[in-house]
């Protein structure tokens, strides 16, 4: 199998991986009505992403060392599969924030593993050892496929209600076959970090902070705080104005214009590029909450 593969196979995994994670978002609305609920509990069962992110990513970041990284990448996989047959067959709000603990969970396992992962599998495939330009080349495969997915989901399902507008659209359907096509293509990939049994007890890893990266890290943490409102509330917003089918398109627009701007950030000197994403977030929000 050619590099080019290894890195489509594993590419298309974390698509389906972080498509499953807002393809619910433009049922939000619906979700809530079923339940007799209002925006409010929408927002709150959205949040409880973050519930399953943090404390994986905290307790269980060392996993793939200890069973392999293929592994970890199909349990996260088997989770998003698991969360959208949740919605699918049980389309409410108490549902919704079950499974957006799971994708939480799931996502916090994919992110943990998934650049070493790609980082492995272009090693192996190469006689000289990768050097920093073959890893940016990974990282990009990796922050690709997973910022696509993001913005691909609600766009899908946002296509699917423009044909029939049901609380079962036809992308979960298509989510759950693309599922178990990635965990076949999962299975020809190599494993590239074998079960360790040498390895310290602890599986926490702690992040460490500096005086920089509190600052770059609070600025991060506040751009996703406001992303993540947009994606919650977006749905009943639009649906008050009759235009809840086109939630979809306003997510994708929310997550993955960043794909777009991100070569032109790179260019930039970091705290340039940083100052300059947190000044363009105040008319965002301002231009959101006007037009609530």
């Amino acid at each position: 199998m050619t590099t080019k593969k290894y890195n489509k196979y594993l590419a298309f995994a974390l698509c389906v991986i972080t498509t499953s994670v807002n393809i619910q978002g433009p049922l939000y609305a619906v979700y809530a009505h079923n339940d007799g609920y209002g925006v409010l509990a929408t927002t709150i069962a959205f949040s409880f992403y973050v519930l399953g992110v943090i404390p994986v990513l905290l307790a269980f970041g060392g996993l793939s060392d200890r069973i392999g990284r293929r592994k970890v990448i199909l349990i996260s996989l088997a989770l998003s599969v698991a969360a959208t047959a949740l919605m699918l067959f049980y389309p409410y709000t108490r549902a919704l924030a079950v499974a957006r603990f799971i994708l939480g969970v799931g996502t916090a396992l994919m992110a943990a593993t998934a650049t070493a992962y790609m980082i492995e599998l272009l090693g192996s495939s190469m006689i000289e050892l990768l050097g920093s330009s073959d890893t940016m080349r990974a990282t990009a495969w990796v922050t690709a496929s997973t910022t696509i997915g993001f913005g691909l989901g609600p766009v899908l399902t946002t296509v699917s209600l423009m044909f029939y507008e049901t609380d079962q659209p036809a992308s979960f359907f298509l989510l759950l076959a693309s599922g178990l096509f990635a965990m076949f293509l999962l299975y020809q990939l190599p494993e590239t970090a074998p079960k360790r049994t040498n390895l310290p007890t602890s599986m926490l890893q702690l992040p460490y902070f500096n005086r920089e990266v509190i600052w770059y890290g609070s600025g991060i943490l506040i751009c996703w705080a406001t992303t993540g409102l947009v994606l919650s509330v977006i749905p009943s917003v639009l649906a008050t104005h009759g235009l809840a089918k086109y939630a979809g398109v306003s997510s994708m627009l929310a997550i993955s214009c960043g794909l777009i701007v991100q070569p032109i950030a790179r260019k930039l000197d970091p705290q340039v590029s940083s100052k300059l994403g947190l000044l363009i977030l105040l008319p965002a929000y301002a231009l959101l909450a006007w037009g609530r």
